[in-house]
């Protein structure tokens, strides 16, 4: 299974666009459920979203849980052929990633959270997590004609969305 992890983009969350926009009301919910993403999450939100690292998980059957499991633990453990040792493979499953000027190890993204989506490349299918992992893709497809295929990413599909007075465009 491969997997895109978009989260909020830090440029717009340090702009006054941030400040009163209702994806905090998404970011920062506790039992987020179907019908709360239902009503609250509209689907051009995903202009403020950023695809932030690709993870290939593809060597065995991984589930969402799994994924979030791996990406908030930072480790991801398999057996070693002929030895029967684990040995982290981590590093090996991610792609796609931005690292820290200053600190060229340090990637910039931390973990999988309430508000940050998932696509799931194999099953073409989008997912906000919530207190469970929620299918977002018919509502995006209705923004994005070509989301679901998958061969366009986010980042391309981005315009600016900040204009001189920091409204969202």
């Amino acid at each position: 299974m491969s997997y895109q992890i978009y989260q909020i983009d830090t440029e717009f969350m340090k702009s006054d666009s941030y400040i009163g926009h209702p994806i905090r009301n998404i970011q920062f919910r506790n039992g987020m459920d179907q019908k709360f993403i239902d009503e609250n999450f509209k689907a051009e939100f995903i202009r403020i979203y950023k695809n932030v690292v690709d993870v290939d998980l593809s060597s065995k059957e991984y589930d969402l849980w799994d994924l979030y499991r791996i990406l908030n633990v930072h480790e991801h453990e398999v057996y070693v052929a002929g030895s029967g040792e684990l040995e982290d493979r981590y590093e090996d499953i991610l792609s796609n990633y931005e690292t820290s000027e200053k600190h060229p190890d340090m990637k910039l993204f931390a973990s999988l959270s309430i508000g940050d989506i998932v696509y799931d490349e194999e099953e073409s299918k989008w997912y906000i997590l919530g207190n469970d992992f929620f299918d977002i893709t018919e509502k995006l497809t209705e923004y994005v004609d070509d989301l679901v295929s998958g061969k366009q990413k986010l980042k391309s599909l981005r315009p600016l969305y900040f204009s001189r007075n920091s409204e969202v465009i």
